[in-house]
């Protein structure tokens, strides 16, 4: 009697399952359809189960689970590090190695799309990790991976430390992106899932490794400027110190066990089964001479005959896949679009803020350099506060909402010539894009949408992809000395991805109202 009773459960919740699982609405529970009891005629168990959890509430689990996210922390802190040790850094490059200001420039160019590229590799180990984690003939292991590349990111970091060469410092600068993107990618991706089953804890643990990527960008900065006074004119103390952690962090993840890897969909999957049963059902009474299978005991009931409420599972079935796959790709355009506006106005703010400040409002050098460390400041400050309370909010859509506004007012100030409306548009902005792309990590999982590798990928391209187009934009207006556009397009950015965000989230909450029983 079990497919029976497992028809009329799925039908008894179809309807209110499509209108749940609609291109808006991000409140699907269809994992909970009571489906995980029922036995088939052979005995075996016909489950329709979330992937088995190793025991998360465990003590041991939990310490082991917080060990491993501090040494996340402690890898996006070089690479953050990394980001911040550059720019200091390059007029030292400059007299060591004899480059010039373009060959350096395009040595920072290969080093931002060797990121990409690392981006782009780790996305295609992630997936082959989860294509592979029922195989035990291919072992893989994330971990492995991880301290291969941060290997090559310390000898990247030793070699930069005190290198005469101009073609060397090329290379390294090639290879140390590469690491970098691939292991930026890596720990947003294993964090997501180390903590698949405690979304608060997820949601607090990527804001917090994000937030160590800030402080590693703001730290080594200071330890250029130290070693430039006081170590005649070297900055190595700041990348050897660079190399020394990240050695550190690869002998600890060797010794840590990778995150479970997620398996697939399994809903999606159990409901193409039944889907395909009922078809062969169908297909086999229509055959002339053909009488249908039943099991022992079941014939009688079902007199050869496929059930409405079978059928109409079938259809609800390709309606629910039909619309969650719209649902999906919805949300995956808004984090895409949302990330590469956020990220381009936190990169174009701070390239062009202070000679927007020296060319159109007629301030000095000194103030706008402090403007503009003021600024990473107050980015850095809204990361630490937002890994502090990420875990204390029930959910990152209304997070969204508020950081987008702040940043659409801040934009506002920007446009004007007085010093006082600068220095509050430039920290608006700072706290306005300083937890939205952790945010966005975060949501698709609040949405019941894996983020898969794929899709990590994606968005973390889009997110690269405005850190280099929007300043490069921004760029090309100031060579014709359209210093009073600096404002409006930053402006006009924000109001489109605000705007875009506004309605799925309200879209999304009047679906799940809608639908709600």
């Amino acid at each position: 009697e079990w497919r029976a009773s497992l028809v009329a459960s799925l039908r008894a919740r179809l309807r209110r399952c499509v209108a749940c699982a609609s291109p808006t609405s991000s409140y699907c529970k269809l994992p909970a359809l009571a489906m995980s009891n029922h036995l088939d005629a052979k005995g075996e168990q016909y489950a329709l189960l979330a992937p088995d959890k190793d025991e998360p509430d465990s003590t041991s689990g939990k310490r082991s689970a917080m060990v491993t996210t501090g040494v996340y922390c402690a890898v996006m802190c070089i690479n953050g590090g990394m980001v911040g040790a550059f720019g200091p850094s390059l007029e030292c490059f400059q007299r060591s190695t004899g480059l010039t200001q373009g060959e350096l420039g395009s040595a920072v160019l290969q080093n931002r799309l060797a990121k990409l590229g690392g981006t782009i590799v780790w996305a295609s180990y992630a997936s082959l990790l989860q294509r592979s984690s029922g195989n035990k003939g291919l072992r893989l292991n994330s971990h492995v991976a991880m301290a291969a590349n941060l290997a090559l990111l310390a000898a990247g970091c030793a070699v930069l430390g005190f290198t005469t060469s101009g073609l060397t410092l090329q290379v390294m600068m090639l290879f140390s992106g590469a690491s970098y993107g691939f292991t930026d990618s890596a720990c947003n991706m294993l964090t997501l899932w180390l903590w698949q089953d405690d979304a608060r804890r997820q949601r607090s643990s990527v804001a917090l490794i994000n937030a160590f990527f800030t402080v590693g960008a703001f730290v080594t900065p200071m330890l250029v400027a130290g070693s430039l006074h006081y170590l005649n004119d070297t900055v190595w103390p700041a990348f050897h110190s660079l190399a020394a952690l990240a050695l550190v962090s690869a002998a600890f993840l060797l010794r840590l066990a990778s995150p479970t890897v997620p398996k697939a969909d399994v809903v999606t999957d159990a409901v193409q089964e039944l889907e395909m049963e009922v078809v062969d059902d169908e297909s086999s009474m229509d055959a002339p001479g053909v009488g249908r299978k039943s099991s022992p005991g079941t014939g009688s009931k079902r007199k050869g005959k496929v059930s409405d409420g079978e059928m109409d599972a079938v259809e609800g079935a390709g309606c629910i896949r039909c619309c969650r796959r719209w649902k999906v790709a919805i949300l995956m355009f808004m984090t895409a679009v949302i990330g590469f506006f956020a990220n381009g106005c936190e990169h174009a703010v701070a390239t062009w803020l202070s000679a927007y400040g020296v060319r159109r409002c007629k301030l000095s050098e000194e103030t706008m350099a402090i403007m503009t460390s003021n600024y990473w400041t107050a980015m850095a400050t809204g990361r630490l506060v937002w890994a502090l309370c990420s875990g204390i909010v029930p959910s990152a859509w209304p997070v969204l909402v508020v950081n987008g506004g702040c940043c659409l007012c801040s934009t506002v100030l920007l446009a004007q010539t007085s010093e006082s409306m600068l220095w509050l548009g430039a920290l608006g902005v700072g706290v306005g894009v300083s937890s939205t792309f952790p945010a966005l990590i975060t949501l698709l999982p609040e949405c019941n949408v894996e983020m898969q590798p794929a899709r990590m990928a994606t968005l973390q391209l889009c997110a690269s992809a405005g850190e280099m187009l929007c300043p490069f934009f921004l760029g090309i207006i100031f060579q014709f000395r359209r210093y009073e556009w600096f404002g409006p397009v930053n402006f006009w950015q924000q109001a489109f991805s605000l705007s875009l965000l506004t309605a799925v989230w309200i879209s999304m909450r009047f679906t799940r109202r809608s639908s709600a029983p």
